[in-house]
């Protein structure tokens, strides 16, 4: 090699080391000011260490803590959703009843779901009232979420003695018992506030309770809860799970194959193929129903409408027009309850 090119391979050399270095200042420089931004390392999130998260926000304060669980989870993910309990626990704690403000729709209504956990373990049954008068307020949209936290809230309250939290939503308007059953009947199932040893063990000869044995009023959101089961008992196999639903008498055939859907969006996200894909069970009622199922939580989670409406285009003859109905209805309350940020 000549002196020359010797020397512009040295200047070329030269250059990118500097280029290099440049590039790892800068990357060194951003991870400074999102630490200082958000004061709390990305692996809390990845790892989901809940109490690492807890000891964050008792530090910083609820309000503070949700805008750096917002700057992390941007697409109203669900996986976010035991995290917002975290904020309204603490926005409770620090504020009271004040806390409720705090609280938003995002992540399926986490926030707002934590602030009724610890809510009415410390006031009792006595606060039920003031709790769903707070929910009304919210209005149609976001009023029904809102009630099915106060029987997550309901049920801790109780020491998870399922009769007992059904019969304290009794206490509720007519309109709002049915969403304090929902909640009911799935913190029965998360245990959220149990040790893993004391959550619910599902075996063969317990799969169908307690459903099968319970007053009827209450079956109708406790088979659509006991989907949840299945799907854990049995790997996320939907074609098992959709057995479980075939077997029930037909007035719970639509209840239980729509959370099946709900189940998918879940596990899948906007994944159309494989959306499309889980829902082929039984025959075309179910699968109709799944679809729809599938739909309203696109919906309810702001995730595509194209993919939502594109569902319906699947569905029977039968239930076509109903789906696009429901489509409808339901894009209304998606503009309402997530702006523009996620049209």
């Amino acid at each position: 090699m000549s002196a020359k090119n010797k020397l512009q391979f040295r200047k070329f050399g030269l250059f990118y080391i500097i280029l290099v270095f440049l590039i790892l200042l800068i990357f060194s420089s951003i991870k400074i000011y999102l630490n200082s931004r958000n004061d709390i390392p990305t692996e809390v999130f990845t790892k989901r260490d809940f109490i690492e998260f807890e000891k964050y926000i008792r530090n910083v304060g609820a309000l503070k803590g949700y805008e750096v669980l917002k700057s992390y989870y941007v697409n109203n993910e669900p996986d976010a959703h035991d995290f917002a309990h975290i904020i309204g626990q603490v926005a409770f704690e620090n504020q009271d009843i004040g806390g409720f403000k705090v609280c938003d729709s995002l992540y399926n209504y986490g926030c707002y779901h934590g602030f009724m956990q610890v809510y009415l373990t410390k006031h009792g049954i006595s606060a039920v009232k003031n709790m769903e008068n707070s929910c009304v307020a919210l209005g149609s949209v976001h009023a029904p979420s809102c009630l099915h936290g106060i029987g997550h809230g309901l049920m801790m309250q109780a020491n998870y003695d399922l009769s007992r939290s059904l019969i304290n939503c009794e206490i509720l308007l007519q309109s709002s018992k049915t969403y304090c059953f929902d909640g009911v009947f799935m913190e029965r199932i998360v245990g959220s506030m149990l040790e893993e040893n004391q959550k619910i063990k599902t075996t063969e000869k317990n799969i169908l309770e307690p459903c099968r044995s319970i007053d009827k009023k209450y079956q109708r959101e406790c088979w659509r809860n006991q989907v949840s089961v299945w799907f854990a008992y049995f790997g996320n196999n939907s074609m098992k799970v959709g057995a479980y639903c075939a077997s029930l008498n037909n007035e719970y055939w639509e209840i239980c194959f729509e959370t099946i859907g709900l189940i998918n969006v879940q596990n899948f996200g906007g994944n159309y193929d494989l959306l499309f894909g889980q829902c082929q069970i039984i025959n075309q009622d179910a699968a109709s129903y799944c679809l729809i199922g599938e739909m309203k939580e696109l919906m309810f989670e702001g995730k595509s409408t194209d993919v939502a409406y594109n569902l319906c285009n699947y569905t029977s003859i039968a239930q076509k027009q109903k789906c696009f109905e429901i489509f409808s209805n339901m894009f209304n309350d998606y503009k309402v309850r997530f702006g523009q940020q996620f049209s």
